[in-house]
């Protein structure tokens, strides 16, 4: 049981800025109400995608996202960088995929928004020697940072591009460009390739992904541009 501690009024004048003068009004130790300061990294899962694109990617070769959040109060500058965690290893930055600092907030608190944007990105398959430098367009995080005591319910939404990851699908055969990944979504019935926002061609496909969860993490997170020309395979 919680006791509840009121100061004397004649000591509630001398000290005016003490919260407990009156009554308790649960402020001082209810933790932290703000994400700045920490680095999070958020894992996406096989299962986490939802119908689409998603059951297309191998889930061994989805980059894991490292969120460092800078700023304070409810408004946030983050850096965004990816990398992967091999079994039983340790996190290692992809120094191919620019890092990019974006707007985000949380209003309010443990609320977290973060786009949408354009984002960089690079992708490359677990095992074969393929890779492609493509856009995650109108990238948008939603409540993806866990506080403490809470659960994984964030969601993640992009679009992709199919003329610039097709490379990273080695399903779809040798020789395959953007319209044969259309084609194969389309003739397996699991996606359906729209217009593009960067140009209205019809090769665009969203991705979406829920039930996320980013914990606090030790990981550094460095700085880089990226999009080197030894980062891709001829």
């Amino acid at each position: 049981m919680r006791n509840t501690w009121v100061l004397p009024s004649a000591l509630c004048l001398l000290l005016p800025l003490l919260t407990a003068c009156g009554s308790d009004d649960g402020g001082g130790d209810d933790g932290p109400s703000s994400y700045a300061g920490k680095t999070y990294l958020l894992r996406i899962g096989a299962g986490d995608f939802g119908p689409g694109i998603g059951a297309e990617i191998d889930p061994d070769g989805v980059p894991e996202f490292a969120l460092k959040v800078d700023g304070s109060g409810s408004t946030y500058d983050v850096t965004v960088g990816t990398g992967y965690t091999p079994d039983g290893g340790v996190w290692a930055q992809e120094m191919c995929n620019p890092t990019t600092h974006v707007p985000a907030t949380s209003n309010p608190y443990p609320g977290f928004s973060l786009g949408p944007i354009d984002l960089p990105l690079y992708l490359k398959h677990p095992v074969q020697d393929a890779s492609a430098r493509g856009t995650a367009y109108q990238f948008t995080l939603t409540n993806v940072l866990l506080a403490e005591g809470t659960e994984g319910t964030g969601t993640l939404s992009a679009i992709l591009d199919a003329r610039e990851v097709y490379p990273v699908f080695p399903q779809l055969g040798v020789g395959a460009d953007g319209d044969t990944m259309c084609e194969y979504l389309a003739n397996n019935e699991i996606d359906t390739c729209k217009a593009c926002p960067s140009d209205g061609a019809l090769y665009c496909l969203t991705l979406t992904a829920t039930y996320l969860g980013a914990p606090v993490s030790d990981i550094t997170l460095q700085e880089t541009p990226g999009f080197a020309d030894t980062c891709f395979f001829n």
